[in-house]
């Protein structure tokens, strides 16, 4: 078919306009020809609780272990008044010992009486010079470790000292704090054995004066009683806190990042159950100084309850709610009510049985001895927003708003898994393009493809439908 002259010219145009607009495209080094994008895959960004975990492993142990020594100068031993395994108090009579002479005794007691009160005094004195020591603004040391000096012989000085050298050598007023604090609880918790021990001999003496030759031990501390030589060998009886910690060290890098009352979570290797601890202590003194070798310094986690406590006790709830209603059942049937009681308390037994066992596989599950994972928590962003790691393009994302594609730098925080949380840039909710390896042009229009899965065709209700489809296709 021959074209006409009229037919020639429209041909030419079009073909010009085709060329124009590939040359405008191609030459486009500014990107202000608007080209539409096509998202293949996009997400929304949400939100969750982020942390940053420090892995390491962990032993269980006592939290301490005290020894009580008897002097067989002093008197005639008698009898024990604890067996092994029994859990004591503070206060509780260990053994009693008949005495050899009335006078010295006393003597020696009253002797020993002004000694823990001297301990104690000077133990107060300690935690009252910490609690009002603040670390020195310039290089002019420590007004504590000059005014002592670094030959003072009194061990509870050079204790103090030592950490007052601590503080001045800490990286910030945060871990100065924490040092400080620690030592404060360290030194309470030496205050409230010294009262203890205090308030043990001058009982002896008060019973002294009362029956002549008899004296009872009492207990200085307080927990489970793991050893007693019935052949009256030193340490007569070893006392073990009744509460477990546990045992772990750190890195050079990880101690900069742990610090006292972080969040652990523990994982027992052999049964594999889980609970939660806090971080009690972190030594600022490494377990073995040297020079080319790694430093470790070590930390103790005290252990909180179970996660499975919540459940058994919704478990136990919810049975209680079964058998009132059965309750209630067997009361509508009459002469079945001795059948029914009988196997209530079948239950019951049952039940008390049941929670024994349960309670002795959990003591079993926890014992001195047992290694477990540890997981740190040095930091946590709660409702924090998130995106996975696939939408993130270095520092920036492409962010779908009000019909276009818009790059938007982010500043990241918490990496976990794979994702990623977002400080600032983008907001939880907002819509993010992937597939990072097509060309997205910023502030251009976008079209994304037609999810079929995912219209709710029984939603269509509209009499234009069909016009409005057609008209968004041919805009397009």
């Amino acid at each position: 078919m021959k074209l006409n002259r009229r037919h020639k010219i429209w041909l030419a145009l079009a073909s010009l306009l085709i060329i124009v607009n590939v040359c405008l495209i191609y030459f486009d080094k500014e990107q202000k020809v608007a080209k539409t994008t096509h998202v293949k895959e996009w997400t929304k960004t949400t939100e969750q609780d982020m942390y940053e975990f420090i892995h390491t492993e962990g032993v269980l142990d006592f939290s301490t272990e005290n020894y009580v020594y008897f002097d067989d100068q002093l008197g005639e031993f008698q009898s024990f008044l604890v067996e092994k395994g029994e859990e004591i108090r503070l206060g509780e009579s260990l053994y009693t010992y008949q005495i050899h002479n009335y006078y010295e005794t006393q003597t020696r007691l009253e002797s020993e009486i002004e000694k823990v009160n001297s301990e104690i005094l000077a133990i107060e004195a300690a935690i009252s010079k910490m609690e009002s020591y603040q670390p020195p603004s310039s290089a002019e040391g420590s007004g504590l470790s000059q005014s002592y000096g670094e030959d003072t012989s009194d061990p509870e000085e050079s204790f103090l000292i030592r950490f007052v050298e601590a503080i001045n050598g800490a990286q910030d007023v945060s871990q100065a704090e924490i040092i400080k604090e620690q030592y404060i609880t360290e030194k309470e918790k030496e205050l409230e054995q010294k009262n203890a021990e205090l308030n043990s001999v001058e009982s002896q003496l008060s019973e002294l004066t009362q029956t002549g030759d008899t004296i009872t031990v009492e207990s200085p501390y307080e927990g489970i009683v793991s050893g007693v030589s019935e052949t009256l060998e030193d340490p007569l009886l070893t006392i073990q806190s009744d509460e477990l910690v546990v045992k772990s060290e750190l890195t050079e890098q990880e101690h900069l990042d742990v610090e006292s009352g972080l969040s652990v979570y523990i994982e027992m290797k052999e049964s594999g159950q889980t609970m939660e601890g806090k971080v009690e202590k972190v030594s600022q003194i490494p377990e073995n100084l040297n020079l080319k070798g790694n430093s470790k310094y070590s930390f103790l986690v005290s252990l909180e309850e179970m996660a499975d406590d919540a459940h058994d006790e919704g478990s136990t709830d919810l049975n209680n709610d079964m058998n009132d209603d059965e309750g209630d059942d067997s009361d509508l049937n009459g002469g079945l009510n001795d059948d029914v009681n009988v196997d209530e308390n079948n239950d019951n037994m049952n039940n008390e049985t049941n929670n024994d066992m349960n309670e002795a596989s959990d003591e079993n599950q926890f014992a001195p001895g047992y290694h477990a994972d540890l997981e740190v928590v040095t930091e946590e962003s709660p409702n924090a927003t998130v995106i996975h790691q696939d939408a993130l393009n270095e520092l920036s994302i492409w962010k779908m708003i009000n019909g276009e594609l818009i790059r938007e730098p982010v500043q990241t925080g918490i990496q976990m898994d794979k994702k990623v949380e977002i400080e600032e840039g983008l907001e939880t909710g907002d819509w993010i393009a992937k597939h990072l390896e097509d060309k997205f042009v910023s502030h251009s229009p976008y079209i994304t493809s037609l999810q079929v899965s995912k219209v709710k065709w029984n939603q269509l209700k509209n009499d234009r439908w069909f016009r409005d489809m057609m008209i968004g296709i041919i805009s397009r």
